[in-house]
């Protein structure tokens, strides 16, 4: 189940992070209509410009680092917050899932080189086809480790 998760989250990253990017490079020019006849805009007087902060992007970017997914909203994009902290939690989760595994994996290669044999792999069916052999080798453990 969770190499599927982890399979479909990785599939999902990169769509995810296309679809982001949309709408960015587009212009006034593009959103009219090729066929259409040029038409004589006439403007009133005065033309309101649009001030911009060229330091926005440095203070979404201070926010972010404060608290992931603050930046966003700082850009009113909202609906990337839940992106932002899915992928974090999925980086969690996987060093958790790992590290957990590890352990695992290296106390029972620990107890196998003291020379106990109630190890979680030792036996692990119960098949006992072959009584006093363990179901994963000493060798199996270590390269489980690593």
């Amino acid at each position: 189940m969770s190499k599927n998760l982890v399979f479909l989250c990785l599939l999902l990253f990169p769509v995810l992070f296309s679809l982001a990017q949309e709408g960015q490079n587009e212009s006034p020019k593009d959103s009219v209509p090729k066929n259409s006849k040029k038409q004589k805009i006439i403007v009133a007087d005065k033309v309101e410009k649009k001030r911009i902060n060229p330091l926005a992007p440095s203070r979404a970017a201070f926010y972010s680092a404060v608290l992931p997914g603050l930046g966003q909203a700082y850009n009113k994009r909202y609906w990337k917050i839940p992106i932002v902290i899915g992928a974090i939690g999925v980086g969690i989760y996987a060093y958790k899932y790992n590290d957990d595994l590890y352990d695992r994996f290296r106390t029972a290669f620990k107890r196998r080189k003291a020379g106990f044999t109630d190890d979680e792999f030792y036996d692990v069916n119960g098949s006992g086809i072959v009584p006093g052999s363990p179901d994963l080798s000493d060798s199996a453990l270590q390269d489980g480790q690593e």
